[in-house]
């Protein structure tokens, strides 16, 4: 009997479809279904019934063309996968730009930041340059992660579908960035943190909040450490020569850092049929 597995998501959808293409052979007795929906057009993804459907005409088509049908019934499926629609890093980085939980007070820090202290705290004082921001407890500040990342699609749309239909279900989140962000854009919030040595801290954090949300039973699937770098970025060359999702677009610009490649899609799908086997 063949295990129907179905994913649907964003433009993240196409690393995974182009590496299942070659590998998939290779996965007797199990059958997958990509449906994408590129950019905010993912948001017009919607459950009505038992059914994922899309508003859009731009989310329709993309689901034609990636999945066949513009309509995804849940009841052809055996699990359901969502791909990316997760809360940006960028936007979660920020909540520590607006208050400073307790890893990022050098006063809390005590001999953990002995050596170097006074640089580290220069540092901390330029990443919050533009105003004194709230001081927040560990747990309070999980709490405001916690409800940021309720508000993106992907967890909104697993909520619906565990309501509509029991099955197994889980998350993706969108990928870390590629390293290539701290050389390329060193101001960037995120390189910021990871100069500051908040790389994996912050990821745990991020990825520990997103399985709090979800509904109950459903998996968060994160990328294996060997992937990283730093905890919270993707090693560059699972980035370079990423392709859009439909691939008559091309790849993506050079200057793309956060889609991922085949390889990348090849290692995450094999990641994603052993948790969604077990």
């Amino acid at each position: 009997m063949t295990f129907r597995l179905c994913f649907v998501g964003n433009s993240h959808v196409g690393a995974l479809k182009r590496a299942w293409n070659r590998i998939g052979s290779e996965f007797g007795g199990l059958g997958i279904s990509m449906f994408g929906a590129p950019g905010r057009s993912f948001r017009d993804l919607v459950m009505e019934g038992d059914k994922i459907v899309a508003r859009g005409e731009k989310a329709g088509k993309s689901l034609r063309a990636t999945g066949g049908s513009d309509v995804i019934r849940l009841a052809d499926y055996d699990a359901l996968v969502v791909i990316g629609g997760s809360v940006s890093l960028l936007k979660l980085g920020k909540l520590v730009q607006g208050y400073v939980p307790p890893f990022m007070n050098p006063l809390l820090l005590g001999p953990v930041r002995k050596a170097g202290q006074a640089d580290f705290e220069a540092r901390i004082k330029a990443f919050y340059r533009k105003k004194e921001p709230w001081l927040v407890s560990r747990a309070l500040f999980l709490e405001m992660l916690r409800a940021v990342q309720a508000q993106s699609h992907g967890a909104q749309l697993l909520a619906s579908v565990s309501r509509a239909r029991p099955m197994p279900l889980a998350q993706v989140a969108t990928p870390y960035p590629s390293s290539a962000l701290v050389e390329l854009e060193p101001k960037n919030l995120i390189s910021q943190l990871v100069k500051l040595g908040y790389g994996p801290l912050f990821a745990d954090m991020v990825a520990q909040t997103l399985a709090d949300i979800l509904p109950k039973g459903a998996k968060l699937i994160r990328p294996p450490a060997d992937l990283l770098v730093e905890g919270i970025l993707t090693e560059r060359s699972y980035s370079d020569g990423s392709m859009a999702l439909r691939e008559e677009k091309g790849e993506h610009d050079e200057d793309d850092l956060f889609h991922m490649n085949e390889a990348y899609g090849e290692v995450m799908l094999r990641r994603i049929i052993l948790e969604m086997s077990r």
